[in-house]
């Protein structure tokens, strides 16, 4: 299964971490209308390693989301939030996670709480980081 330069994808026209709604629709509109694209994002995400699930979920949602823009969501959309479990990115990371040899047998259910917990945390980071910038 050789892959020739056709099917490198670039992702220079996606700046990471997404910071805003707007950009995130672009990422969505891209990972869902291009098989190639997600493939290869997929597998870049694959490599991100860490000693465990939780450590590779928290580095992956750090590295394509701001906690600005995670602080607008939680997993299934309740207390006024938008839904991040619909979104095409969350089942990327699912698959990025699976691919890794070590993770194969996680089960779903367990990324699925590590997930809630950052989008759970992330207003308490924002606030965080807004303080932190704040003191003179």
């Amino acid at each position: 299964n050789v892959m020739n330069n056709d099917n490198v994808v670039d992702f220079s026209d996606c700046p990471l971490p997404i910071d805003n709604i707007y950009d995130l629709q672009t990422f969505e509109d891209k990972i869902s209308g291009d098989q190639n694209y997600k493939n290869q994002l997929i597998i870049e995400l694959s490599h991100m390693g860490g000693k465990n699930v939780k450590s590779v979920v928290k580095r992956l949602m750090s590295k394509l989301f701001s906690d600005s823009l995670l602080s607008e969501f939680s997993f299934t959309g309740k207390k006024g939030k938008k839904k991040f479990s619909s979104l095409f990115i969350c089942s990327v990371i699912f698959d990025a996670i699976k691919k890794q040899i070590k993770f194969k047998t996680t089960p779903l259910n367990e990324v699925e709480d590590i997930i809630k917990y950052i989008l759970a945390q992330s207003p308490f980071n924002l606030k965080r980081q807004l303080k932190k910038n704040t003191v003179p």
